[in-house]
């Protein structure tokens, strides 16, 4: 998010160059075949969400943007920059026209769990999927939840019926 920052204030950056790269290996063919969405990291607050949908407009395009809420902050405020994004009329046309009514969020857990503890990340979590559900079924978007957990226990893995029981339907 800091980087996306700079890089909309006029800031030379690589994350810039390489956007412009899809755009032109692209070459009018759907740019998701080469980048799927651009992932706006340590996501907290829609300043962040304005910064890559500013670079994305200047350069044309009509990928994706998938907040991805790492800390217990950012889970904490991700109804509301959800809420924003989804309330947004340019945003909302994108999700119709250009991402097929999806909208992917990402929710990390391993930075929440260093921060705040495996028990009190994995609830965090759980109640933030709670809640960006309810806002998606409101405004009829289909959700794309990347859960951040896997693997080890340490980074949030375990059984799959374990780390599923608890998402809402639409996960």
């Amino acid at each position: 998010s800091d980087v996306l920052m700079r890089a909309a204030s006029g800031t030379p950056s690589a994350i810039v160059r390489m956007i412009e790269k899809i755009a032109t290996v692209s070459g009018g063919g759907d740019p998701r075949w080469y980048a799927r969405g651009l992932i706006i990291s340590m996501a907290s607050e829609m300043s962040h969400i304005r910064a890559g949908v500013k670079i994305m407009r200047q350069i044309g395009l009509k990928i994706p943007i998938i907040p991805l809420f790492e800390q217990k902050q950012a889970l904490d405020n991700s109804p509301a920059v959800v809420q924003q994004m989804l309330a947004d009329p340019h945003i909302r046309a994108s999700i119709d026209r250009h991402w097929e009514g999806h909208f992917e969020v990402m929710l990390g857990y391993s930075d929440s769990a260093k921060e705040i503890g495996v028990l009190a990340s994995r609830l965090a979590i759980a109640e933030t999927v709670q809640k960006l559900d309810h806002l998606f079924r409101h405004y009829q978007v289909t959700p794309v939840f990347f859960h951040g957990s896997g693997g080890s226990v340490d980074r949030g893995g375990g059984w799959i019926q374990e780390q599923t029981a608890w998402w809402p339907l639409s996960a």
